[in-house]
């Protein structure tokens, strides 16, 4: 997933989608984690709850086809995952210093 830029003045809801988009992030990441882990246990993806055949059968075609990788998913893939969350955060972070900085009353 591509990371969305949001503008806090175009967009006053900013932090919420940030928040949205962070949790996305952990869920995807923590997925990609557990397939791997099914994957070691199992040597395959099929049985994998909730993932389709279709898909487990693609992922498991995958290994050692396009890379000597030994699961579905590779640490660099869990890891861009990884650090588009670290962006959405530090993202967040900068907003809420920004919200924090302006004063409460204006004259």
């Amino acid at each position: 997933m591509p990371y969305e830029f949001i503008n806090l003045k175009d967009d006053p809801r900013e932090l919420e989608k940030l928040n949205r988009l962070m949790e996305e992030c952990r869920q995807r990441e923590n997925h990609m984690e557990s397939v791997n882990i099914y994957y070691r246990n199992h040597g395959t993806c099929h049985g994998y709850p909730n993932m389709p055949d279709e898909i487990a059968l693609e992922l498991d075609k995958r290994i050692g086809r396009e890379t000597v990788q030994d699961t579905p998913y590779s640490r660099h893939a869990i890891r861009d995952v990884s650090v588009e969350g670290t962006h959405l955060l530090k993202r967040t972070n900068k907003i809420l210093i920004k919200i924090m900085e302006e004063p409460v009353w204006k004259f």
